[in-house]
């Protein structure tokens, strides 16, 4: 696991996007025990997928399966995924999530 700073870069990531507040909830996806662990040890919310995925695509649509499945035993409630084709951009840095809310005008106080 890669440190940065006093953290993995995975930790480091998955709070950072927690602090955008753009997500009601952010999941991990992965077929790493590793990661599966560091996630859960932060506390976050982390689904195990298979290692037979040719694309991260195919590894979120199982994990969005799994997680459809958990949510409408405990809620009653299905989540509805829709796959759609873009072209993203990478946000790695605070001044990269600043570029990209502005493209899309958004502000982080934003309800």
């Amino acid at each position: 696991m890669q440190m940065l700073g006093n953290r993995t870069v995975i930790a480091q990531t998955y709070q950072h996007t927690l602090e955008t507040r753009l997500f009601d909830e952010v999941w991990v996806a992965t077929d790493s025990e590793i990661i599966y662990e560091e996630i859960s040890k932060i506390g976050g919310h982390v689904v195990m997928s298979s290692r037979q995925h040719e694309s991260g695509s195919d590894r979120i649509a199982e994990a969005i399966e799994k997680l459809e499945q958990l949510r409408y035993l405990k809620t009653g409630v299905s989540i509805r995924m829709i796959e759609t084709s873009f072209t993203g951009i990478g946000i790695d840095t605070p001044e990269d999530l600043d570029k990209a809310q502005k493209l899309i005008n958004i502000t982080p106080d934003a309800s």
